[in-house]
Parts: structure tokens; C-alpha cells; sequence
């Protein structure tokens, strides 16, 4: 049984007589002695496909969030509280919108918890619902409240506090993205109650958005859901979001890649680093070590089933400010710097052999006129050709700058070894960003995941695992920033680097060309897939 919960809520209609100032129906504050405090009703939780009803207000403080429930006539009307602990709430959100049993609801609460909370949760609502196939417990709880925008900013302001210091904010495209994920039935039922609300304000967007197609295909695990909405991000000057990204990412390397190559790499998820470097405003931060081991609680889920120090390869897409970039962590399991010897292709070396003086008969006069003439023609001819080459220096120099691009790549590679060593090469089309602190967070994750896998200590600073900046293509405008982070990933994967002398000089790697024509490649890609999947839609 999937311990998914899903909980529908509608704020309390009397006027805010009898509570603190400034909170209105539905909540109240304490004095100074007393912690914040909000109370809601509630009309029904739904835990993964069963149902249970309310036996009281909702509570949520600073500390908790508790659920009164109790079973229906059928299931003998046992009663139990459900209580979501502080600490364990990974990520939430709060949204206008949702349909439930065919009524609109005013709002959604988004709660993402840990693998202990869900477990926990399980049990307690064993009680009114027996626990009948046992099986990992799910993670997600949805609540739909009727709030004002006041509330929901209390609300906020609640889940944002100390307590909460490892829940971050999501939007409603990154819980959609993450419900994904979950198998059928409960997938589609869940991603049902998450549709918006067709109010008079949203009925024109909600018309224009619809699913194309979900990658890969039902029933993978993993599969991203792609809209009209995320296609249209692929119109020129337009932006990338993430779930292009993350889809073309993992196209990449399910169908892009050969299976063997395929299984030495990992793609992270663009939320990946957005959870892991989330800084709460307000807070300061904790000294070193605590502040690492909390990032890595954030995220420790994402890799139980994968154990990345298998790896030679980590893809961790990133947007800051904006602006993508990308992190490819190189063997993350290496723990010294070696040399191997090379097998790839190597370029033709000239045969050595003996040159043997060949003996000349005497030469006539005449002979020997013709021998001066031949000589001084060829002093002429050899002064020209030393011109002509002082002439192409300038056209040799660029070839020889393609030609050292290459040659720490596999289709260039002509050296008799090559270096490995574990690093982060960072892939940015416009060397802007502040790197060093991403690659910092990466080292620190790498850490404790360590130490989590291993069972062992081993540090991951800047000179044990090295980043630079590669030399590489760059983008000649201010939109194209995701673009170039997907062509990074997909020539690495077709020619990867196999010498990592850093800084890495990929300068010629690929054509402005290949850019060019990306968006549409992607654009026909998808409506492709849709055509395959049977799903019919609008064409943008």
C-alpha cells in the first residue's frame, strides 16, 4: 500500500471575531508566551486511493501539522490523528486551484516528507484503513484549503519558519513533475486532483494546456509529463524551462547512448540542485559541517536506488539567476589521480627505415650546366613556397587550435595514455555565474553521501576533486542558455572527454548550427513522441 495522502481542507466561513488581529476566519495567533498557531476544516483525506473524514480541525504550528480523521460506517469508524512532524517536510507548496469528487476547492497544500514520515503516517492510518499490500510507503500529501490571501501567507510564513529548515518552496509544475514519477493507478489519480481549477480567471489558461505526452512512456518509472505549455518555451527568444530540460536530458541518455556507456552515467534532475542549494532567507547559516549534513537530508532520497560512486559520470543541470549551466561531476568514485593506457584511435606514425647512397656515373659538361640550372630553379621554387607559407600561418593557426580541441576527446584522442582524475567540469555558455560555490555544495553532498554509502570518511575538497571551467562554444545571445546546456550534454555523450588535463579546450566541439536548429529538433522530437503515444493535441 502507496502511503500517499492527499487531504481536501476549506478554512472556517465565520468572521475573525474572538481571534488574534490580523489573522481572519479560520486562524488564530497567540500572545507572546504562546506559539503561532492555525486551524482549518476539513472535509476528507485521501490516502493514496482510500479515504478517510474528519474528526476535528486541522492544526498547523510551527512544530507540526495534525489531522483528525476518522474511518467511515464500513470501516467500523475507528478514529486516529495523523501528525506530519516539522523536521520531516521536505518540500511545500501553495497554489490556487483543484477539483475534487467533481466540486471545485479554493487552494492546494503541497507537503513532500521524508521516507520515515510516510512510513509512519502508513501506520497510524492503519487503524480506520488496514494496511492490505504492504509495500514502500509514499511521500507526498496534498491539502486543499479555502484560504484568503492573507491566510496563505500566514500559512507560508509558518512552513517557513526554523522548524521547517528542510522544506523548500515548490511550484505546481515541480509537484506535477514529482507525482510523475508515481506508478498507476495512483499517478493518474493524483495528477487528476492536482488539475486547476476552472475558475473565471483560469478557464482560458487551463483551455491551452494539455498534456502532449509522458516520457517515457506508461509504465516506466521516472516519466516526465510534457505540456502545450512546456512546448511553447521551444519558440524562439523564449527561455527553456525545466521540464524541457529534464525530459531532453533523460531522452538523451535512454535512446541517445548505447546501453553500456549509458549505465556509467546519472542525470540528476534540474530540482536536484535547486533543493539542494536552497538558502532560507532570514536564517544564518550553520556552521559548516551541520549545514552540509542538512543539504544532503534534503536529497538524500533522489540516489537510494543508484549508487552514483558507480558512476564515471554525474550530469547536474543548474539554473541560477536564470541563467543554465551545467555540472559534470567526472568519476566521482576515484580517489587518485591515474593514467591508463589509451586504445582509441591514434594517428598513423611513418615508418622508420635506412637510406642507402646510390653510386652515379660521371657527369658530362653538358650535363653539368643542367645540373646548375635545375638547382638554381629550385632555389626559386623553394623561396616561393617558404612565402606562400608565412602567408597561411594565420589560416594554420586555426587549424591547429581545432585540431588540440580534440585531442582530449575520444573521436580526437591520439596520445599513447590518458589522464582520469575526479573533477567537476563546469559547462557554461556565458562564464557569468559564480561557480565555485555550486561546486562547493557538490563536494559537500558528495561527502555525506559518502560517508551514507560507504560507510567510510573520505573529504571532497578543491584539490581533491578540482573544478574548471571548460573552453567550449558560447552562446551569442541572452535565450539560448538552455540550449547549450542540453548540446554540451548530448556531444559529451556521443564524444565524451577521455583526457582530463583541466582546463578541458572543447572550443570547436560543435557548430553555432547545431544550435540554431535545436529548438525545432526538440519542438519536432516531442510531437513526434505524441504521435506514437496516441495522444492528440494542438500543435503550437
Amino acid at each position: 500500500m502507496c502511503c500517499c495522502a492527499l487531504t481536501w481542507l476549506k478554512a472556517s466561513g465565520s468572521d475573525c471575531s474572538g481571534l488574534g488581529p490580523g489573522l481572519g476566519a479560520g486562524a488564530r495567533t497567540a500572545d507572546q508566551t504562546t506559539p503561532p498557531v492555525m486551524e482549518l476544516d476539513f472535509t476528507d483525506l485521501h490516502v493514496g486511493l482510500t479515504r478517510a473524514r474528519p474528526n476535528g480541525t486541522l492544526t498547523i504550528t510551527e512544530h507540526c501539522i495534525t489531522l483528525p480523521v476518522k474511518g467511515g460506517p464500513a470501516k467500523g469508524g475507528g478514529e486516529c490523528e495523523v501528525v506530519v512532524v516539522a523536521s520531516q517536510v521536505r518540500g511545500h507548496g501553495l497554489w490556487d486551484g483543484g477539483v475534487a469528487g467533481g466540486g471545485p476547492a479554493p487552494s492546494l497544500l503541497f507537503l513532500w516528507v521524508t521516507d520515515a514520515q510516510a512510513k509512519l503516517l502508513q501506520t497510524e492510518l492503519s487503524i480506520i484503513h488496514p494496511v492490505t499490500e504492504p509495500g514502500v510507503s509514499c511521500v507526498f500529501l496534498l491539502v486543499v484549503v479555502s484560504v484568503s490571501e492573507l491566510q496563505a501567507a500566514l500559512c507560508l510564513s509558518l512552513l517557513d519558519t526554523e522548524q521547517y529548515c528542510t522544506s523548500s518552496s515548490l511550484d505546481l509544475s515541480q509537484a506535477m513533475h514529482l507525482l510523475s514519477s508515481l506508478p498507476p493507478p495512483l499517478h493518474t489519480h493524483l495528477l487528476l486532483l492536482l488539475q486547476p481549477m476552472e475558475s473565471s480567471n483560469q478557464r482560458s489558461r487551463s483551455s491551452q494546456v494539455g498534456r502532449l505526452i509522458q516520457y517515457p512512456a506508461p509504465p516506466s518509472k521516472g516519466r516526465i509529463t510534457v505540456t502545450t505549455e512546456d512546448l511553447a518555451c521551444l519558440q524562439h527568444g523564449h527561455f527553456l524551462n525545466d521540464v524541457i530540460i529534464d525530459f531532453y536530458l533523460k531522452y538523451l541518455l535512454l535512446e541517445k547512448v548505447d546501453a553500456g556507456f549509458s549505465e556509467c552515467c546519472h542525470v540528476f534532475s534540474s530540482f536536484f540542485f535547486k533543493q539542494l542549494s536552497r538558502h532560507r532567507a532570514g536564517v544564518e547559516e550553520a556552521p559548516a559541517i551541520l549545514n552540509r549534513e542538512m543539504r544532503h537530508q534534503r536529497v538524500k532520497t533522489w540516489t537510494r536506488h543508484v549508487n552514483i560512486f558507480t558512476k564515471d559520470f554525474l550530469f547536474v543541470p543548474v539554473n541560477q539567476e536564470a541563467h543554465w549551466y551545467l555540472l559534470l561531476v567526472c568519476f566521482p568514485g576515484l580517489e587518485a589521480v591515474q593514467h591508463q593506457a589509451w586504445s582509441g584511435p591514434v594517428a598513423a606514425r611513418q615508418a622508420s627505415g635506412k637510406i642507402y647512397p646510390q653510386a652515379f656515373p660521371e657527369a658530362s659538361p653538358l650535363c653539368s650546366v643542367m645540373v646548375v640550372v635545375v638547382v638554381v630553379v629550385m632555389m626559386m621554387m623553394m623561396m616561393m613556397m617558404m612565402m606562400m607559407m608565412m602567408m597561411m600561418m594565420l589560416f594554420q593557426g586555426l587549424q591547429t587550435k581545432a585540431k588540440l580541441n580534440q585531442e582530449c576527446s575520444q573521436a580526437g584522442c591520439q596520445r599513447g595514455s590518458v589522464l582520469k582524475r575526479a573533477c567537476i567540469l563546469v559547462m557554461d555558455s556565458l562564464k557569468l555565474s559564480a561557480h565555485e560555490n555550486a561546486c562547493r555544495l557538490l563536494r559537500d553532498y558528495l561527502q555525506v553521501e559518502w560517508q551514507v554509502r560507504r560507510g567510510t570518511s573520505r573529504l571532497f575538497t578543491a584539490d581533491t576533486m578540482r573544478s574548471a571551467v571548460c573552453r567550449l562554444p558560447l552562446q551569442d545571445n541572452s535565450s539560448d542558455c538552455g540550449l547549450y546546456l542540453l548540446q554540451y550534454a548530448e556531444t559529451f555523450l556521443q564524444n565524451p572527454v577521455v583526457h582530463f588535463d583541466l582546463p578541458v579546450r572543447l572550443d570547436g566541439w560543435f557548430s553555432r548550427q547545431q544550435i540554431r536548429s535545436k529548438r525545432d529538433q526538440i519542438r519536432s522530437l516531442v510531437l513526434d513522441l505524441q504521435e506514437d503515444q496516441n495522444q492528440p493535441g494542438p500543435r503550437l
